[in-house]
């Protein structure tokens, strides 16, 4: 039946960019390797607003808005093992908690998602482009 539908989506996120950088490593590939089902359907799409768009009108909604906006948070890169085990819907065995912190830590500066800061912290750019709309299905 008909109704509407306020909605936020994530889109891409550096998180996944990591993750999926690990996920090519020998060393993780079995820890991580359905990391793809956890993670937007539009995480690498390169025209998502359109792919959404689409999807939205094919299964019967009226677009009332749909926006993408760049949202973000820089945390002290010391935080990102700890983030990383918390947030990865994966298991990391125990034992391996400290290399995988480690790797996360060289994947996040070989993607140069990390700064230097006045404050002599480094920091992680955990960014992410957010999906918000509102639809509605008539009767």
């Amino acid at each position: 039946p008909g109704g509407d539908f306020s909605f936020f989506c994530v889109n891409s996120n550096s998180f996944f960019k990591v993750v999926a950088h690990l996920a090519q490593s020998e060393s993780w590939r079995l820890h991580i390797a359905h990391y793809e089902n956890f993670m937007s359907p539009y995480q690498f799409s390169q025209n998502p607003m359109d792919e959404l768009e689409d999807l939205l009108i094919k299964t019967g909604f009226q677009i009332r808005s749909l926006t993408i906006e760049p949202r973000g948070v820089e945390m002290p890169l010391s935080y990102c093992p700890g983030h990383f085990i918390a947030h990865l819907r994966m298991e990391i065995p125990a034992d391996l908690h400290h290399e995988f912190g480690l790797s996360v830590l060289e994947t996040i500066r070989e993607l140069n998602l990390s700064r230097l800061a006045e404050d002599n912290v480094e920091y992680y750019d955990d960014y992410f482009d957010g999906i918000f709309g509102h639809v509605i299905r008539p009767n």
